[in-house]
């Protein structure tokens, strides 16, 4: 059923200039589907998650949901500055957001911000045990120190 709905959301939805809200043919329903549902390239998707962003009637967790899934398009589409804000304003929603501090995690280390990835990936780790956080902590510790590859281990093997 899920799979139909995607494919139903994908043929609907048509594209306008970029500076326009993307066209779907259902409600604003329709847009948090397919900006949760992912199927679509990074860039469809940030479009789709703001249009989703705009109905005033989501409630906190809806809309830290959308936040997240546009922060990690963003990500994607090396808008650093724009999924640093999106995920700010997540974690202003839900601090405890594990996934909103792994994403700060990506960013900063995307950014060869090692030593503030590092800080972002032991927050979210310490919310909650992700592997993809503990892979992140371990690649912002090797870059940071690529000559110390005995203590990203070791640092690594702590999690575990």
């Amino acid at each position: 059923m899920r799979y139909i709905i995607c494919v139903i959301l994908a043929a609907a939805h048509v594209f306008t200039p970029a500076s326009a809200k993307p066209r779907l043919n259902n409600s604003e329903l329709t847009y948090q589907l397919a900006c949760l549902e992912g199927g679509n390239s990074s860039k469809e998707r940030v479009e789709l998650c703001k249009a989703a962003l705009e109905d005033v009637r989501l409630s906190d967790g809806d809309r830290l949901r959308l936040m997240l899934s546009l922060a990690d398009a963003q990500t994607w589409e090396s808008d650093y500055e724009g999924a640093l804000r999106t995920y700010t304003e997540a974690l202003a929603l839900n601090p405890n957001s594990p996934v909103a501090y792994e994403g700060l995690g990506w960013v900063a280390h995307n950014q060869d911000q090692f030593p503030e990835a590092i800080e972002k990936f032991r927050q979210s780790i310490a919310l909650e045990l992700s592997a993809s956080a503990q892979a992140g902590l371990g690649a912002a510790l090797f870059r940071q120190s690529p000559d110390n590859v005995e203590a990203a281990v070791a640092e690594l093997e702590k999690q575990l």
